[in-house]
């Protein structure tokens, strides 16, 4: 690939906007008279900024993924001799040794946590164990009667129940490189397992509510225990629903998860109060809270196959896209069985003789491997928000309002006094807004499709910076938008774009996406000045020019 042309002949390089956000990046320091000859990689997907030689020699670091070598290219001047092949390939070892050794390194706070954590699920087990045994009845409210024999289920679930639950924010802790706070997706699906990880039917907190004066308080809790799970499974799949741009479906799924929220309330209401004699109204009440809910499921689990399923026919090529969806359709099957395992495992709970207690083992065990898994916590392919933002666009929601994803080269205008230079496309409407006003102000943004597409992956950057460039010459004011309340943060400086440690901590809190990140970098590094936006502001901004 040849390497890309800058104001000051320098090498520069991007990461693609359709590139994989989790290909290997590693930086590359040129040394001040020996140069590194590679061959070019045949699809460039992720690329890097370039390190610089005395010469000012463009070095591009390609990555197709954490499963290939990255390839390197130099354009080299006559006379410099190439390092040998085997002197090539220990240097990139010994590269890839000292990224590894980094990301092994971690803070002490992980390390006291899982200790933590460690204890915790041992004290589950402890104080669960010694109420193992199937309760008969009471002679008392102080004193319930229990069988000598032990409840192999209940043991299973003492043990088996702690383990999974502490295995499942085990996971999170160690792979809290991948976890973001700015990412919904995975604060909610950390809230699910601190929710699945309560006590609350552990076999000591049975003991405890059965204590109380109220008849059948375990049952309820273990009900409410349930719903406020499989609420926080759905509310997560409602955010893939709009990262996916079904909007509407997702805000019909809001109104109904609230309806039959609030109808459980109502029953919740009508069991505890003193004297009711209402089983009537609880009956019905329940009855409308379980078809609002399974109304939900069902209409989740068909929008994500219906997504899934355009992804699939129009991702040709791209297999990080193509698993990404069928991770989807494994969704799709998740979301109706997860609420079905729980009122099996709350029927389970109920009859002390019926099913055994294991059923409850299985639903949370099932629940904590949904999270981890779809969350993107494990595996070489994140399941995250910006992942589907990518699906959408190839399934017709993203930077586009048809079902084509159309290309845009950026737009110049001439008598034009603004122009805006970086612009997070997550935000579709709008960016269809801007894109249908150009001609009242210059957009240097680029948008490309994978027709006709060019052997390397950073031909986005350069049309980008030509539009720069030109709109710089015709002295127009720069603008650029940031994520809603997150206005100049995430900025970068140009040399610290490879720094892999560098570059995660500044996405923890960021007001821009991965290319822009390297936009305003870019604008930067050559001293161009710009005006900075919310994205709430970009509204008011149209309504000035136009």
């Amino acid at each position: 690939m040849p390497p890309a042309r800058s104001w000051k002949n320098e090498g520069v390089e991007l990461a693609s906007r359709r590139g994989n956000e989790q290909a290997a990046q590693m930086l590359v320091q040129a040394q001040v008279t020996v140069g590194f000859g590679y061959r070019t990689s045949s699809s460039c997907v992720k690329a890097m900024p370039a390190a610089h030689s005395s010469n000012n020699e463009g070095v591009e670091l390609a990555s197709r993924g954490n499963e290939q070598a990255a390839q390197m290219l130099v354009q080299a001047q006559s006379g410099e001799a190439f390092v040998p092949d085997s002197r090539r390939r220990c240097t990139l070892a010994d590269m890839r040794k000292d990224l590894e050794a980094l990301q092994k390194q971690q803070p002490r706070w992980r390390w006291r946590a899982k200790v933590v954590l460690a204890f915790y699920a041992l004290a589950r087990i402890a104080g669960s164990l010694p109420f193992t045994h199937n309760i008969v009845g009471c002679t008392s409210y102080c004193c319930p009667c229990y069988e000598e024999a032990v409840n192999a289920g209940k043991v299973c679930d003492a043990i088996l129940r702690p383990l999974v639950t502490g295995f499942g924010l085990y996971v999170f802790i160690h792979r809290m490189d991948r976890f973001s706070v700015n990412n919904h997706l995975h604060k909610w699906s950390l809230a699910t397992l601190c929710c699945l990880a309560l006590p609350l039917c552990d076999g000591s907190m049975e003991h405890v509510l059965i204590l109380t004066i109220k008849p059948g308080l375990p049952g309820l809790v273990m009900l409410l225990w349930e719903v406020l799970c499989n609420v926080l499974q759905v509310y997560m799949t409602i955010l893939k629903l709009r990262a996916l741009g079904w909007h509407r479906t997702a805000r019909c799924c809001s109104v109904l998860s609230a309806i039959g929220l609030l109808c459980l309330v109502v029953t919740v209401a009508i069991f505890v109060a003193p004297n009711n004699d209402t089983d009537y109204h609880i009956e019905l009440f329940f009855i409308m809270f379980i078809g609002c809910f399974f109304a939900v499921v069902g209409i989740q689990c068909w929008a994500l196959c219906r997504a899934a399923s355009r992804v699939i026919m129009q991702a040709r090529g791209d297999e990080a896209v193509r698993w990404t969806a069928c991770l989807l359709y494994a969704n799709a099957c998740l979301v109706p069985l997860g609420p079905a395992l729980s009122f099996v495992s709350l029927g389970a709970f109920l009859q002390a003789d019926g099913l055994p207690r294991t059923a409850v083992t299985v639903d949370v065990s099932f629940q904590v491997f949904n999270v981890i898994i779809l969350s993107g916590m494990v595996g070489s392919t994140p399941m995250n928000l910006e992942t589907l933002q990518k699906l959408a666009a190839h399934s017709g929601f993203g930077l586009t309002s048809g079902n084509k994803r159309v290309p845009f080269p950026g737009h110049i205008s001439r008598g034009a006094a603004d122009c805006v230079v970086s612009f997070p496309g997550k935000y579709s409407e709008l960016w269809d807004k801007a894109v249908s006003s150009a001609d009242a102000f210059s957009l240097a943004c680029v948008f490309l499709t994978d027709a006709d597409r060019a052997p390397w992956g950073c031909q986005w950057f350069e049309e980008w910076k030509r539009n720069v460039d030109r709109a710089a010459e015709l002295q127009q004011t720069l603008h650029v938008f940031y994520f809603q309340d997150s206005k100049g943060k995430g900025k970068m400086h140009w040399d610290q774009l490879a720094n892999e440690k560098a570059r995660h901590a500044a996405r923890k809190d960021s007001g821009l996406g991965a290319s822009q990140t390297a936009e305003v970098a870019y604008l930067d590094k050559i001293g161009l000045s710009y005006v900075e936006h919310d994205i709430m502001e970009f509204e008011a901004f149209l309504t000035s020019q136009t």
